[in-house]
């Protein structure tokens, strides 16, 4: 008998304690913008697929796929949101299909009878960009604006109370706005860029050496980089293909860090003037990207910016 008792009673403790987690939770998906504290919407510059998970308060409240934009309603008070990107690699990888996770910093903020707006941008299986937007609304107190990155861009605009449509037209338009800002890493790569290209004289031959390894974030930096050279029409850029025949003719190791020497030999049969190599280090809000710009012929380190990305 006692025994019985016992179990009984674990089991009504184990639901008073689920119980009180949601009710204590209290986050709730709501399909009118108008009702909701935060909106989210997610987009992939790489594909036309993919979702991410939405955590708030370090629980996991949703998936949001592409280009869907969703509603969520919190108790006022301070919370934490982070999104992970789950991302199939199966189309690439095979038999050897396998998940790639990127994680967003968490993002603390305070929900006090406003609306928050974050755009989620995506290339490949990794988060990019995270722009938001804090709206007070007309009428009532303003929250604190959440601690985000200073990156990320912050601006208020006071709204009226909006009916469902009306509030998602604002949604729509306000996220198209903050989705064409500049991530971090496109910021990093225009300032990198325009470092190197105030050092190095026009008419160059330039090759741009990516050694580092294959994901989706070293290759939108490369190629994002390899596009503005071209675009300056002030140099003459090594095409891919070249650089790929010439590694495999000569055996070049490009996996990895390349040393000053080995990138000044591929300078050397390529016939470049300037070769640039980079490498990314740290993580989080130490994650670095560092491009150096190499003389081939004098072997001298013409500019090396290092911009946090």
């Amino acid at each position: 008998m006692k025994k019985t008792h016992y179990v009984f009673l674990t089991i009504v403790m184990v639901l008073i304690g689920l119980v009180y987690s949601c009710a204590s939770f209290g986050v709730n998906t709501v399909n009118d913008p108008s009702k909701a504290g935060i909106i989210v919407q997610f987009v992939d510059g790489a594909r036309r697929e993919g979702a991410v998970n939405v955590f708030i308060n370090d629980k996991k409240i949703g998936i949001i796929e592409l280009d869907e934009i969703k509603g969520y309603r919190l108790p006022n008070g301070h919370h934490t949101i982070h999104f992970t990107r789950v991302y199939d690699y199966s189309w690439y990888l095979g038999s050897s299909a396998k998940k790639y996770f990127t994680r967003t910093e968490t993002y603390r903020f305070e929900v006090n009878n406003n609306r928050l707006y974050f755009a989620l941008r995506a290339y490949g299986p990794h988060l990019i960009s995270l722009n938001y937007k804090v709206e007070p609304v007309v009428g009532l107190q303003q929250s604190t604006p959440p601690v985000l990155p200073a990156s990320s861009a912050n601006t208020h605009s006071p709204s009226t109370n909006l009916n469902a449509e009306q509030a998602m037209q604002r949604a729509l338009d306000t996220m198209d706005s903050l989705l064409l800002q500049p991530s971090l890493v496109e910021q990093a790569i225009q300032r990198s860029f325009d470092t190197i290209n105030s050092e190095i004289p026009n008419g160059s031959t330039i090759a741009i050496l990516n050694s580092l390894p294959d994901d989706s974030t070293t290759i939108f930096i490369f190629e994002e980089l390899t596009s503005l050279f071209v675009s300056s029409r002030n140099y003459i850029v090594v095409d891919r293909q070249t650089l790929e025949t010439i590694r495999q003719e000569q055996q070049f190791q490009m996996s990895g860090e390349v040393s000053d020497e080995s990138a000044l030999s591929i300078g050397n049969f390529l016939g470049a003037d300037v070769i640039i190599t980079g490498s990314i280090s740290g993580s989080g809000d130490q994650r670095r990207l560092r491009l150096r710009a190499l003389d081939v012929k004098t072997t001298r380190i013409l500019a090396m910016p290092s911009e946090r990305i």
